[in-house]
């Protein structure tokens, strides 16, 4: 559930409005961050990260897509109860879970079996440039000059750990991991087509979804 609550998803409210993702990498947000702002913005990341290596650790005990039922199933019971149930947008939210929650984390936790958790955590990374690749072409977006140099550096670096010696036979893992992070990125760009929802209410109702998917 992590990649659907960092984005939750079309946009996302701020004391400055609502900012759309791409803003972040090209600083066109404005206002200013306060330190409160900052902390909440480096835990994200750290907390992310330190599930990453806590799901390494239980794919040694679980298969994959069943950690990852578990972990939706979880979600959902803790959430929705305090949220409204997304009347008349239930079935975009049913085939959003098929994307960017059945598929996505089946793709990434599988590949994550195969790879370390630093390279995972880098790979996965990709998952904000194909975002805005795809936000160019779907959403109409205009990424500007900075936003496509850090594209660049971006694929060069997969490109470059994928290259790494110790990598060994993990390439199908590699793929695996990139493909979870197009898939997520798709996930986000149908998110926003969903109108007057909150983001929690859009994780609850995924995690609702997600769980019987993950199942089959």
């Amino acid at each position: 559930t992590g990649g659907i609550a960092q984005s939750a998803a079309r946009s996302i409210r701020s004391p400055w409005g609502r900012i759309q993702p791409a803003q972040f990498l090209d600083g066109t947000m404005g206002g200013r961050l306060s330190i409160v702002d900052i902390l909440l913005g480096l835990s994200v990341p750290l907390i992310w990260g330190m599930g990453i290596v806590f799901a390494t650790g239980a794919i040694e005990s679980f298969p994959p897509i069943l950690l990852m039922t578990l972990r939706f199933a979880v979600t959902a019971l803790a959430l929705v109860w305090f949220v409204k149930p997304p009347i008349g947008q239930i079935t975009k939210i049913f085939g959003i879970a098929v994307i960017s929650a059945a598929i996505q984390y089946s793709l990434t936790f599988t590949g994550l079996k195969g790879l370390d958790a630093s390279v995972t955590a880098l790979v996965v990374q990709l998952e904000v440039p194909f975002l805005v690749l795809l936000g160019a072409v779907f959403l109409k977006e205009q990424p500007g000059l900075r936003k496509w140099a850090g594209i660049a550096i971006a694929f060069i670096g997969v490109a470059l750990i994928a290259g790494e010696p110790k990598l060994g036979g993990a390439w199908v893992s590699m793929f695996l991991v990139i493909g979870g992070a197009f898939t997520w990125a798709i996930g986000q760009v149908l998110v926003r087509t969903l109108k007057g929802l909150d983001g929690l209410t859009i994780l609850a109702w995924v995690a609702v979804c997600a769980t019987p998917q993950l199942f089959v």
